[in-house]
């Protein structure tokens, strides 16, 4: 029953997969939107270089940036807090991206077109994958980076209960930082 769970997002016909992209319900709404934005700016950006295989994948490319400029940015800084959001947001990508990933063969996905990758010409993870002969490999490939993901979503929120304490909690007459 647990793999079936486990692997559920990823079966061919990706039943969970407009619902995991319906942010209106969600709670990470406003994280998923600025991913969003960051994705749609990645083509934009990248394609100026005038290379298609770069221009597709500068959506993704972008959207793993822009977290990990600030992680990068919070390690420097040694804030503790923002090294853990910084996490979070790549964990969040990452599983956000293993969706898209998954989808590469199947393109039954919804995209912000309102059509499917199948109805309107194919979607970044069909093309880039079908360049390079891996579409027959896309689901092993999303389960491997979703678990990443979930490494780096997860891993925040067990250590933030530590990060609080330690931040807040008194020892003697000094805050612990």
């Amino acid at each position: 029953m647990l793999a079936f769970f486990l692997t559920l997002p990823f079966q061919e016909n990706m039943p969970m997969a407009e619902w995991f992209y319906n942010l209106e319900n969600s709670v990470l709404m406003p994280l998923s939107a600025l991913n969003l934005v960051f994705h749609e700016a990645g083509h934009w950006i990248f394609g100026i270089l005038g290379v298609r295989f770069i221009a597709i994948a500068g959506g993704t490319i972008m959207q793993l940036v822009f977290p990990t400029a600030c992680l990068v940015q919070f390690l420097l800084k040694k804030n503790r807090g923002g090294v853990l959001f910084s996490l979070f947001w790549l964990g969040d990508n990452l599983m956000e991206i293993s969706w898209y990933m998954a989808d590469a063969k199947a393109q039954a996905l919804i995209l912000i077109t309102g059509m499917s990758g199948r109805e309107g010409g194919g979607h970044d993870w069909g093309n880039m994958l079908g360049m390079m002969g891996l579409t027959n490999h896309c689901v092993g490939m999303a389960e491997t980076m979703h678990w990443a993901g979930c490494a780096l979503f997860f891993f925040p929120a067990m250590w933030l209960p530590v990060y609080l304490w330690g931040r807040f909690i008194k020892t003697s007459d000094q805050v612990v930082v």
